[in-house]
């Protein structure tokens, strides 16, 4: 019923999506309205959703009554997520005071005569309250806002890649027409049987079972209390499920497409239809676009999918926690309620991942098997199956070296052992939080040990960490000099090159590099210079003169090696990057016009174009051999301030309460931060230049396909372009420790952890000695 009334024609895989995208949008969070069918016959005419008539889905290009009720139903749903966290997590009665009394789910028993039952002391009970209230209660519906603002956000996106399968379809049945394939029969069925077992199994069901379990807990709570709990349970099952199939269903169909692409090569193989270099180029494309799609879909939704990751791990760890410390809850029957969900809801979180990096990995599986059907082609060896040999080699090339994975923004790729890192974390976090716990139990004093440990590492952040870090940071600059220098030198060579290369299109370094690169320069200059030598110089010469440990002199010296000197020897190190990250981006810019322009392109140029990437690439192994020493000195001391900071805010009420230590405290930790956020910029930059290398790949590639199959001294020339961006692309590396990108950030903060652990343990065991 809803596909044929809600769904227009023109675009059948689109179509088989819209029902899950449907129900999503009568609880607010797919703002699409599906206008009419206007056919789209290349992915040049697809741009973007909002405001183009030839889209099919798009937003709401007016104000309808439709928009209207959305507009409401979303104000609604984020009022009632307000009004909850105002009156159970802060315990503030605002307009429903019936909902203060929801904060006392769980119930927990109350301690007599400061201990209960010899298990927990009250200091244990109120930080339980608070981590549950917390993390349970304000977490999860800060995370039901912040999911209708990414709905309503990324609605371009998603319209973008919905009207996109138009082409596809098109391209398709015009490949494989012959063979009696089409979309209808080979890749519609899949997604179909999909889609209706996953309303049924993933979102009915589940909403059937867990929605009353709200509504039963909250029986309590009576008038606009009642539908404000009714709000909830809406939003934390059904809507967040719907969300869920919106992803899974858009993966079924990437599995689907790439499937429907290898059952016609299988088909050809099989039929022993002599194929031409032509058909093997419109192969390319179709798997070029499905592999594009990918792309989309990992974009629009990464920025959703990582938050829902982040809470995955914080449900779980608190849940967990919970059923560890059921001792300290009172045995009504809310509490045995409360268990339940503990357990239904933890294994609902791993199952919504679980579901997703299974069919993630399907589509790399999939794609794996385009490979193995293009292996098996037979190919005759005549001088005139060459250029059928390249294109078939292209395509493998691509596939092997570079296979599609569905990434959030590079922080994570959805396969098994993402899940095995996410349960590593949990136990980790789990541990953190039982040891704290038992910490609350006797923390009103420290021991000798403990208090020595404590200021350890309170000068070891102060002193021996910051000014150890600042002689190595000197030491390394004067031994790097020399690369440093033929680095920049080098330049000279490739603006030389640059400009003959590009001087027939007008293209020239100091018109394309010059102005990009000044201004890259005069916001590093700002952000890195001006601005930190203006807010943490002054506060720290305040900080350390207010301690009266260090002279007038002595202490400017180590502010100005603190903050300047080291801002600015980032900044050295981002120009660096940009300069890359600009080399590559020009490169694809000069390419572009020269295509657009309808200038010659034959093996002559084209190696041109090779000399100069083969350039940039040495300069990026050379930039690597410069700052690889600092950079894995960096990420270590990121790893040891920010676990030594954690550590002595843990323990706080060990340290004098001045005004002294609270500005070191708060000094320390701008200082962490600053570590912190350098690693990240550059692991940023740094995956950027890979980024622009790809796109110049993939820009030579097109460039292939639309040149003369029957040139095979160009064609080759773009085969070994081709084949060394794919086999080997380039990274920044940290020497053969590490390569500089976002994961290391995610692997500095699991350490973090480990290391947290560590010190804790030790501060335990002090204490437990003496005693």
């Amino acid at each position: 019923m809803v596909d044929s009334e809600f769904t227009p024609g023109g675009n059948e895989i689109a179509a088989e999506i819209w029902p899950i995208l449907f129900w999503s949008k009568l609880l607010g969070n797919c703002p699409i309205v599906t206008p009419e069918v206007t056919n789209i016959k290349s992915p040049a005419e697809i741009h973007t959703a909002e405001g183009n008539e030839n889209c099919q889905y798009r937003f709401y290009p007016k104000i309808s009554l439709t928009a209207a009720l959305n507009a409401v139903l979303i104000s609604c749903f984020t009022l009632f997520s307000a009004l909850f966290i105002i009156n159970v997590v802060f315990q503030h009665p605002f307009l429903i005071h019936s909902m203060v009394n929801y904060g006392e789910f769980p119930k927990f028993a109350e301690p007599r005569n400061g201990t209960l039952s010899s298990f927990y002391s009250e200091t244990q009970i109120v930080f339980m309250k608070t981590v549950i209230s917390l993390l349970v209660h304000g977490f999860h519906q800060i995370y039901q806002i912040v999911q209708i603002v990414f709905a309503w956000a990324c609605v371009v996106e998603l319209a973008e890649f919905l009207n996109s399968w138009t082409y596809y379809s098109s391209e398709f049945n015009n490949l494989f027409g012959h063979l009696s394939m089409s979309v209808e029969k080979c890749v519609l069925p899949g997604i179909r049987i999909f889609r209706r077992r996953l309303l049924l199994y993933y979102v009915a069901i589940p909403t059937f079972l867990l929605t009353p379990m709200f509504v039963f807990i909250g029986f309590t709570v009576q008038g606009w209390g009642g539908l404000c709990i009714l709000s909830i349970a809406i939003q934390l099952v059904p809507r967040a499920l719907l969300e869920d199939s919106k992803c899974l269903i858009t993966y079924k169909a990437l599995q689907q497409t790439f499937a429907g692409i290898r059952q016609g090569i299988e088909l050809t193989t099989k039929t022993n239809i002599a194929l031409q270099p032509s058909t093997v180029k419109a192969w390319k494309n179709l798997i070029e676009f499905t592999r594009l799609q990918c792309q989309r879909a990992g974009k629009m939704q990464s920025s959703l999918q990582l938050l829902v990751l982040c809470l995955t791990v914080l449900t779980i760890t608190v849940f967990v926690f919970s059923l560890f410390v059921q001792k300290a809850l009172d045995p009504v029957q809310q509490n045995t309620m409360f268990l339940i969900l503990c357990v239904g809801f933890s294994a609902k979180l791993v199952g919504r991942l679980y579901f997703k990096i299974v069919l993630a990995e399907t589509i790399t599986a999939e794609e794996q098997n385009i490979c193995n059907a293009l292996s098996k082609l037979n190919m005759g060896f005549e001088t005139s199956d060459i250029l059928l040999y390249l294109q078939v080699q292209q395509i493998l090339i691509l596939l092997q070296q570079s296979p599609i994975s569905i990434s959030y923004s590079g922080y994570a790729v959805l396969k098994k052992s993402l899940l095995l890192g996410l349960h590593v974390l949990t136990l980790r976090y789990n541990y953190s939080l039982k040891f704290v716990s038992s910490k609350e139990s006797n923390s009103s004093s420290y021991s000798d040990s403990q208090i020595k440990l404590v200021s350890i590492a309170a000068k070891v952040l102060s002193s021996g960490f910051l000014q150890s870090f600042q002689i190595y940071e000197i030491w390394f600059a004067w031994t790097t000099a020399g690369e440093l220098v033929n680095f920049l030198n080098c330049w000279a060579f490739f603006a030389k090159q640059f400009d003959q290369c590009f001087r027939e299109i007008n293209i020239t370094v100091q018109s394309a590099f010059i102005p990009n690169l000044r201004k890259v320069r005069r916001k590093l200059f700002i952000f890195l210079g001006v601005i930190p030598v203006f807010t943490l110089l002054p506060f720290y010469l305040i900080v350390n003169q207010a301690s009266q440990r260090l002279t007038y002199i002595s202490l400017v010296s180590v502010g100005l090696q603190l903050i300047p000197r080291r801002f600015l020897e980032e900044g050295k190190i981002y120009m660096m990057f940009a300069i890359l990250q600009e080399s590559y981006a020009q490169i694809g810019y000069g390419i572009t016009t020269w295509a657009q322009r309808g200038a010659k392109i034959d093996a002559a140029v084209v190696q041109f174009w090779k000399r100069l990437i083969i350039f940039i690439r040495a300069q990026c192994n050379l930039v690597s051999k410069i700052h690889s020493g600092l950079e894995l000195v960096l990420s270590f001391y990121s790893m040891v301030g920010v676990t030594v900071l954690v550590f002595i805010l843990i323990n706080y009420t060990a340290l004098e309460s001045n005004g002294r230590n609270l500005g070191f405290l708060s000094l320390s930790a701008c200082f962490t931060i600053a570590l912190l956020l350098r690693l990240y910029a550059k692991c940023s930059m740094a995956e950027e230049i890979t980024v622009q290398e790809q796109k110049v790949s993939n820009l030579l590639c097109n460039l292939s396909a639309e040149r003369d199959s029957c040139d095979v001294p160009l064609q080759l020339q773009f085969q070994q372009i081709y084949s060394l961006l794919q086999q080997s692309p380039i990274t920044i590396n940290m020497g053969s420790y590490g390569t500089l990108n976002k994961r290391l950030v995610l692997t500095v903060f699991g350490q973090v952890v480990t290391y947290l652990i560590v010190l804790l343990q030790l501060n335990s065991s002090m204490r437990n000695i003496e005693n």
